[in-house]
């Protein structure tokens, strides 16, 4: 079974000229175009067609989503588990389209495009020409800084043009892509905030890869700088990590990145000797933490909305339940 976000390739490419292919529609001569350079009256089409998916989509109807659907992903009984996921981040957030693209392919194979951007952002889109006319667009929330992309591509079929790649990734988090997150990683390293610059290379590569055929000038130096600062983070901080100022001595056992929805961030957990039933002593101590921790942990506290901390009685375990206290610091 072919996996959803792979729907579109195959694992066979052949090389071979579309002049075998008719289409009753002649298409235009081989090439692609983005956004404005896109002929209106194709724009049209599929804004349209993007705006009935989306509707079907929100609904979760699948049975009418069959309809748009190709062969393919009407065949796929995995399908649906996409659909919801998509559906749910159009309820709860409504979506603008970022890029569009037509293709008119010269050879059944695989391609590239190019955005075209000269910016940071500027990325490649790795796709698999099976069909000779495809439209892909590209979709991100109006609002909010952790933005997941929606991708829908749309291919032309000897039955019609149907939907056949339905993709989310994540796009950004705390409102940067994945090469600005890299560059903010690497500005954080060279103050020595080593921990800043391990957890945020770290959300770098979550979303360095916002649609499987989406690619990024960064990738690599992305994956490099990740290991690069992951094994420095592990030779030089080593846990449990004791407070050793404050009285009750608490002990740093973790700290990672905690999706708070509008943002990721430094989750620290600890391991209090006091009881914590006894909140009011919990708070006091954590105070404490407070106060020290940006230079028990250079930079944690720095160029962040929050930071979380877990107070614990015994080492918290993923394998069972551990009692803890939850606090909420906030920095701006």
């Amino acid at each position: 079974m072919k996996s959803i976000r792979s729907l579109i390739f195959n694992s066979f490419y052949i090389a071979i000229s579309f002049s075998v292919l008719e289409s009753c529609s002649g298409p235009a001569q081989p090439g692609s175009w983005k956004d404005a350079e896109i002929k209106s009256s194709i724009q049209s089409d599929f804004h349209q067609r993007n705006q009935d998916l989306f509707k079907l989509l929100k609904q979760g109807d699948v049975n009418g989503l069959k309809n748009y659907e190709s062969g393919e992903m009407v065949d796929n009984p995995g399908i649906s588990r996409m659909v919801e996921r998509v559906g749910n981040h159009l309820k709860s957030e409504d979506y603008t389209l970022l890029d569009e693209y037509y293709v008119v392919n010269k050879f059944k194979g695989e391609d590239t495009l190019s955005s075209g951007r000269k910016d940071i952002n500027k990325y490649k889109l790795f796709y698999n020409t099976e069909n000779q006319e495809m439209y892909l667009s590209f979709f991100i929330p109006k609002k909010g800084d952790n933005k997941w992309l929606i991708t829908a591509i749309w291919s032309k079929y000897s039955y019609g043009w149907k939907l056949s790649s339905l993709d989310l990734g994540k796009y950004t988090i705390n409102g940067k892509t994945a090469p600005e997150l890299l560059e903010f990683a690497k500005q954080e390293y060279a103050k020595h905030y080593l921990v800043n610059a391990t957890n945020i290379i770290s959300l770098a590569s979550q979303c360095s890869s916002p649609a499987e055929i989406w690619r990024y000038e960064q990738d690599a130096e992305i994956d490099s700088l990740n290991g690069k600062l992951t094994a420095e983070a592990n030779e030089k901080i080593s846990f449990p990590y004791t407070l050793a100022s404050i009285p009750t001595q608490p002990k740093i056992v973790s700290i990672f990145n905690q999706d708070a929805g509008d943002g990721a961030y430094p989750a620290i957990y600890y391991i209090t000797h006091l009881k914590l039933s006894d909140t009011a002593a919990i708070k006091r101590e954590n105070e404490s933490i407070k106060k020290i921790i940006g230079k028990a942990i250079p930079g944690i506290d720095k160029d962040k909305k929050l930071l979380f901390y877990s107070a614990f009685n015994e080492m918290p375990s993923s394998a069972r339940g551990v009692q803890r206290f939850d606090m909420v610091q906030k920095i701006q």
